[in-house]
């Protein structure tokens, strides 16, 4: 009997060993996936949408800074965007509030374009032809008014310091007012997610002619994130943005709406 019970009991241990070797093992074998997939960026954006047409645009537009300077601001004055967008002009420009990005174009017109087609879902259906209309001005055909886009993505040597990005991690200068809020959204993020909410005030430079009528939205955003696969995509990311819609003809600096989220998604610990 005593003999059965040694048995069981190094039978039951020898199950306990295993299955701490095991644990161990794959601990260690998802997070080598996790490194051998991760990978880390930043991405700048800039979005400009007018209703008439603006001449004779200049824009000094936030960049995203680090210690005085913008290497994502460098690399974007680099990118040949002419080819998709000719006509515009990029270049960095030193101002009293810090480096910003210059924007020129001698004119920026409106365009609208139409309605996307919907696809059906029923059974032996044609897809239709996909016809994009475009013109100058609104209309029941062409009522979807299309912004003017530029885009740059840079990677980063290693892990982004998504959750305390101020003072570590390029954002959107210049920043005034900097204050804790409150999310907007009514759905709470899941648990185990605290992303932290600021608000703040912008600024931006815009100099062009136009009709009182014009009335021109300019977003502008950078975010910096880290994922990785372990078991599915993991990720965690910093947000800035920078908002303004500017009405009639401009000529100096004008406030601008700053939004900025850290900490959102997962941290491996």
């Amino acid at each position: 009997m005593n003999s059965l019970k040694k048995t069981i009991l190094a039978f039951v241990l020898l199950l306990i060993v295993a299955a701490g070797v095991l644990a161990v093992w794959w601990d260690n074998k998802t997070d080598e996936m996790y490194q051998d997939s991760f990978q880390s960026s930043y991405n700048y954006e800039i979005s400009i949408k007018t209703n008439e047409t603006l001449d004779n645009v200049t824009l000094y537009l936030p960049l995203p800074v680090l210690n005085g300077s913008s290497s994502i601001g460098e690399e974007f004055v680099t990118r040949d965007f002419y080819e998709n967008s000719p006509g515009w002009n990029f270049s960095l420009v030193d101002t009293m509030y810090g480096p910003m990005l210059s924007v020129e174009t001698e004119t920026l017109r409106p365009v609208y374009r139409s309605r996307p087609v919907p696809i059906s879902d029923e059974p032996g259906s044609e897809t239709p032809e996909t016809v994009v209309n475009e013109s100058g001005s609104y209309s029941e055909e062409t009522p979807i008014l299309v912004p003017v886009d530029f885009y740059v993505s840079q990677t980063s040597d290693g892990i982004i310091d998504t959750r305390y990005p101020l003072g570590n991690e390029p954002v959107l200068r210049p920043k005034f007012n900097l204050t804790e809020s409150e999310d907007a959204s009514t759905i709470q993020p899941p648990e185990g997610i605290d992303p932290q909410y600021y608000d703040y005030e912008g600024l931006i430079f815009a100099r062009y002619e136009a009709s009182s009528n014009a009335d021109v939205e300019i977003h502008i955003s950078v975010e910096g994130f880290n994922e990785g696969w372990e078991l599915g995509w993991t990720s965690n990311d910093y947000r800035d943005s920078v908002d303004a819609t500017l009405t009639g003809p401009q000529d100096g600096w004008v406030s601008a709406e700053g939004n900025l989220v850290t900490g959102d998604g997962v941290y491996k610990e």
